[in-house]
């Protein structure tokens, strides 16, 4: 899914957001290709906004 979906909370073009799949434990990827910046966001909105799920958890590393 897209990072800045997640930053928005929404798709741009009315598909599911990031954050539902995330809440069912579906969502293996973040990617961008037009703000970058999103990819370094989007796990700490994750981690904050979703229960159970911890930053540990959001990070690849």
């Amino acid at each position: 899914m897209g990072a800045p979906n997640v930053v928005r909370g929404k798709s741009h073009s009315g598909n599911i957001a990031a954050r539902d799949l995330a809440e069912r434990g579906v969502l293996d990827v973040l990617s961008s290709d037009y703000v970058p910046l999103s990819l370094l966001y989007a796990p700490f909105v994750l981690a904050d906004e979703i229960e159970g799920l911890s930053l540990p958890k959001r990070l690849p590393w």
